[in-house]
């Protein structure tokens, strides 16, 4: 119980899009710890969190988040971490895709997923 009180502290604190370029460095050092924590809400969250950031802040190095995403596509837990940080790890790789995603501040993990999942069917199949 104490485990999750902190992660939801960490995972609150990546939520208010950060101001200063220290505190932004912070929130994707914090997701990274969060998506190695192995409790499957928090995981999904911190997937969702991780795109959310930088799709607001594009220009931030986030090899290191990517890297620990990229694990999860193979290593997660469900079927749906493994699912989601595919469609994540594409969109953090993939500039061109995370551009056509519009800068809102999402609120349901679900449908910004869902979302992902229909800018990435339309470009596989425009792409044709």
């Amino acid at each position: 119980m104490k485990l999750t009180a902190i992660l939801a502290t960490i995972i609150l604190s990546v939520m208010a899009i950060a101001q200063t370029a220290a505190s932004i460095e912070n929130a994707f050092n914090n997701l990274e710890i969060v998506l190695k924590n192995g409790n499957c809400g928090s995981v999904e969250s911190a997937i969702f969190h991780s795109v959310k950031l930088k799709l607001f802040h594009p220009d931030k190095d986030t090899e290191k988040l990517e890297s620990e995403i990229h694990r999860l596509i193979e290593d997660g837990e469900t079927e749906t971490i493994r699912y989601i940080a595919y469609l994540a790890y594409q969109f953090l790789r993939t500039p061109g895709l995370l551009a056509k995603v519009e800068k809102k501040d999402y609120k349901n993990g679900d449908e910004f997923f869902q979302l992902l999942s229909d800018v990435m069917t339309t470009q596989l199949l425009v792409n044709r």
